[in-house]
């Protein structure tokens, strides 16, 4: 156990600086992958994470899968758009094309109407996807919309706002820039 708290404390360390190489990062969960016992794994043995070898394939998967996992270190960064922000731009801008828009529509109006407001990390393009970042977050904010009742779909990526959601337009179109 003293070994995963001493990893988290290098890692803590590690991202203060911003952010971990890959040969840190090996460094640090080779040993944890190593000394893994059923113990600290109990319930995932069927993911085959438990080995007595960092050369044993379950262990090579593992440890490719969090290099992979390594890119959303920078998570936190958000820009100009956070997620309030995606919120807010996605219903000002079906209120703004008449409440009623195609997802790349709502987009293009985002761009054109506020996109000199994107600083450099929201026009950074996503290593997952060839997506700008402020384009994936104004995506998920139209499904949380949808889900949180503020919009509907009544087509094939059509969306319009609901009258809860157009009360709510008006009300964060007064926080948005001119």
């Amino acid at each position: 156990m003293s070994a995963l708290k001493d990893a988290i404390q290098v890692l803590a360390e590690m991202s203060k600086r911003g952010g971990i190489t890959d040969e840190e990062l090996k460094l640090v969960l080779k040993p944890l992958i190593l000394n893994a016992t059923s113990s600290m794994l109990q319930g995932d043995e069927r993911a085959g994470l438990v080995s007595n070898s960092a050369d044993t394939p379950s262990s090579q998967s593992t440890i490719r899968l969090i290099e992979r996992q390594r890119k959303f270190v920078k998570r936190g960064s958000s820009g100009w758009v956070d997620k309030v922000r995606a919120e807010a731009l996605d219903l000002v801008a079906l209120l703004e094309l008449g409440g009623t828009a195609r997802r790349k529509q709502i987009l293009e109006h985002i761009q054109r109407r506020w996109g000199g407001h994107f600083i450099d990390e929201d026009r950074e393009k996503l290593s997952v996807a060839p997506e700008q970042r402020w384009r994936k977050k104004c995506n998920w904010a139209l499904h949380d919309l949808f889900k949180g009742g503020l919009i509907e779909r009544p087509r094939p990526r059509v969306q319009s706002l609901t009258e809860t959601g157009r009360r709510e337009a008006e009300l964060r179109r007064r926080n948005l820039p001119a």
